[in-house]
């Protein structure tokens, strides 16, 4: 688990997906905590992360498989973008692509305009 606390932190690395061999990465500059939970019969991992320097805070909420996991949605603050936004799917979790942090099956919300 990461530490949220005043220690040193390490650098993060989630696999999405290991059969692309492809992986979401925070770097030192963030604080990070893992938490992984069962509900309705799947199995989740919630990634909290922010850093102060980067100014940069996100929740992401993904799906485990036995693979791959399914990044289902992202609550994201940037300094430079306008406000708090929610990056998520409107599919049925069946049709979103694993292993893969955005894709064109997710909206925006609020939108940009």
């Amino acid at each position: 688990m990461g530490d949220m606390g005043g220690r040193q932190n390490v650098g993060f690395c989630i696999p999405l997906s290991k059969r692309r061999q492809s992986s979401f990465r925070l770097g030192t500059a963030y604080r990070w905590r893992l938490v992984r939970f069962e509900a309705c019969g799947y199995r989740f991992r919630l990634l909290l992360a922010f850093s102060l320097l980067k100014e940069q805070y996100r929740a992401t909420l993904a799906l485990e498989g036995d693979r791959d996991l399914t990044v289902l949605a992202s609550y994201e603050f940037h300094g430079t973008h306008p406000g708090w936004h929610l990056l998520a799917t409107c599919d049925d979790i069946k049709d979103v692509r694993p292993g893969v942090m955005i894709g064109p099956w997710q909206r925006r919300f609020p939108g940009l305009g």
